[in-house]
């Protein structure tokens, strides 16, 4: 299963770079897709329905979630003001919703994704966190795409 991800995701980024008017963030977007259907698959993808603490599913009323890749998980306002070491990150709920997006939708959808570049550097932010931590090291390949970025910003997608 994961080869046929794999494959699915290599055969995307293919055909959508060169189609792209901004291929380094369809790369960036569909290797985000990629990330979360990995760890979905391995049982390792931090919830996106509950708090991680008292395991109340988050609602669209909720307007801000935390989140900490030590701690594998998002957390509600009032459990992360509960906590005494406030070491939690705001994160906004749209971040949530992309993360289930990026985890449930087909490549052939995710790399539409339109995202503001507040949000970009977020997710992207979120992405490395998990994926540093099921790896167990710091990856190389974060810092060749902010290289790559910086050498290219007129290519960053930015919505009004």
């Amino acid at each position: 299963m994961l080869f046929d991800l794999l494959c699915a995701y290599l055969d995307t980024c293919d055909k959508q770079i060169k189609a792209s008017s901004h291929p380094l963030d369809t790369v960036r977007i569909l290797t985000w897709a990629f990330i979360v259907k990995c760890l979905n698959m391995i049982g390792v993808l931090p919830q996106t329905d509950q708090c991680v603490s008292c395991r109340r599913a988050f609602d669209e009323s909720d307007t801000l979630f935390f989140t900490n890749a030590l701690l594998e998980g998002f957390w509600c306002e009032s459990c992360e003001a509960k906590r005494i070491k406030k070491d939690l990150v705001r994160v906004d709920a749209a971040m949530i919703k992309v993360i289930r997006f990026l985890s449930r939708s087909l490549f052939s959808k995710v790399y539409k994704l339109d995202i503001d570049r507040k949000s970009f550097a977020q997710i992207d932010r979120i992405m490395r966190q998990m994926t540093n931590l099921n790896v167990q090291k710091k990856l190389v390949s974060p810092g060749l795409i902010a290289e790559l970025s910086a050498e290219h910003k007129h290519d960053i997608i930015v919505s009004n």
